[in-house]
């Protein structure tokens, strides 16, 4: 299958004589598209952290001010069920 890089490339080079020409002339086109490339790449990541980021909201936390830990993590032999009764009953929460 032939993508459109291959059309357009491959029409040139069946009609340049000399391939040392060809190669000359491929090059910088070739840095070219990687330079594109590069920067779509970076306004993609900045497009999808900016969507991220719409509905993030910053915690503001003080020093020394307590916080609660969500910890996903169940050792061999705990109860995950077990553990999320405990922590509910230790702190006080209701989820």
């Amino acid at each position: 299958m032939r993508t459109p890089v291959d059309v357009a490339l491959m029409n040139e080079w069946e009609a340049s004589p000399d391939v040392e020409q060809f190669s000359k002339e491929l090059f910088p086109k070739l840095k070219l598209t990687q330079e594109i490339s590069k920067q779509n790449l970076a306004d993609s990541n900045v497009r999808a952290t900016s969507f991220y980021d719409r509905g993030t909201i910053d915690a503001k936390f003080a020093l020394g001010s307590k916080v609660m830990l969500h910890n996903t993590v169940t050792k061999k032999g705990e109860c995950h069920n077990l553990k999320k009764t405990l922590a509910r009953s230790i702190f006080g929460c209701a989820s």
